[in-house]
């Protein structure tokens, strides 16, 4: 995932898009994403917000660490007017720059001016924020992004760097290891770095056992969303009336979600996902979706016009 964005982001600079916005509650991540793309390009790299102003986070001559600061710029004008001066090539990162411009036609003016100016230029905008409400006159200058959640490669690599932490004991079996991951999918990296901590406080060691837990904590995070309802699995095949050929199907092709399977190169069986749209109709399409298929039924309601129903692993 994070490779794809900086792909992405290489991209956008390399066109000369002057103003890059990306969508994201994860600052943190995003940062990390983008000093690494500028330390390996030799980019220098800026960060300002309108609480601690502008930070040297990649210097122009080191490539790695900060020489000296930029000119003072304590509010949305003075930052665009010390950009429009900046010479040669730069990246400026501006967190949560929406707040910015609520409310203050001036600097949306500014910014669509500089934007038009940046385009014959190697100086490039990235806009950090957790929604996009575009203004109308910067929705023509604005290429917008989305940093999606973590993938089960970041969320291994957060797992493992906490684990390599002193004193951190894991009983985890291979299997455990998968299944964990796959429950923390959908999460962000601090939601999933939050709630193995929990696992591995709760009785000092990461086992097997914790993925009720890991589920239990992913469950309210899902309700204090305020999106979304989650109903815990607890029916399985054997609830279901009839549809022997379906459970033969599951019994004869369960090796063939495991990880080795995965490992070993075969693609997922296809599956079927069926919902209920606004009218109570029945609808369903076929998908290769490893997650649809699985050990135990589940089901949950999304707050609109659609029941989902599916296989929950």
């Amino acid at each position: 995932m994070s490779q794809t964005l900086s792909r992405e982001i290489e991209l956008a600079i390399r066109s000369r898009f002057p103003v890059i916005c990306i969508q994201t509650m994860e600052e943190e991540r995003l940062l990390e994403v983008i000093q690494k793309h500028c330390e390996v390009t030799s980019r220098p790299l800026y960060l300002w917000d309108h609480a601690d102003f502008f930070q040297v986070l990649v210097d122009s001559q080191t490539g790695e660490s900060p020489r000296e600061p930029l000119p003072s710029a304590k509010d949305p004008l003075s930052l665009l007017e010390v950009i429009e001066k900046t010479s040669g090539t730069a990246v400026f990162i501006l967190g949560d720059f929406h707040q910015c411009w609520h409310n203050q036609p001036r600097v949306i003016r500014k910014l669509r001016n500089l934007s038009h100016r940046l385009k014959y230029t190697r100086i490039t905008l990235i806009l950090s924020m957790p929604c996009v409400p575009i203004p109308p006159e910067l929705r023509d200058d604005i290429v917008i992004l989305e940093l999606p959640p973590p993938n089960l490669n970041d969320l291994d690599e957060i797992l493992a760097n906490l684990m390599k932490t002193p004193g951190v004991k894991s009983q985890l079996t291979p299997e455990g290891r998968r299944r964990l991951l796959n429950s923390a999918l959908g999460l962000s990296a601090s939601q999933a770095l939050r709630v193995f901590s929990k696992a591995l406080v709760t009785d000092g060691v990461l086992d097997d056992r914790d993925l009720g837990l890991v589920t239990s904590e992913k469950k309210q995070i899902i309700k204090d969303s305020g999106s979304l309802e989650y109903y815990s699995a607890t029916e399985t095949p054997a609830d279901v009336g009839g549809l022997e050929n379906l459970k033969e199907w599951l019994r004869r092709r369960e090796g063939g979600f495991s990880s080795e399977a995965k490992d070993y190169g075969l693609p997922s069986p296809p599956g079927r996902r069926a919902y209920r749209d606004s009218r109570n109709r029945k609808v369903s399409f076929r998908e290769n979706d490893r997650r649809a298929l699985g050990a135990s039924f589940g089901a949950a309601r999304y707050r609109g016009s659609f029941w989902f129903i599916g296989w929950a692993i």
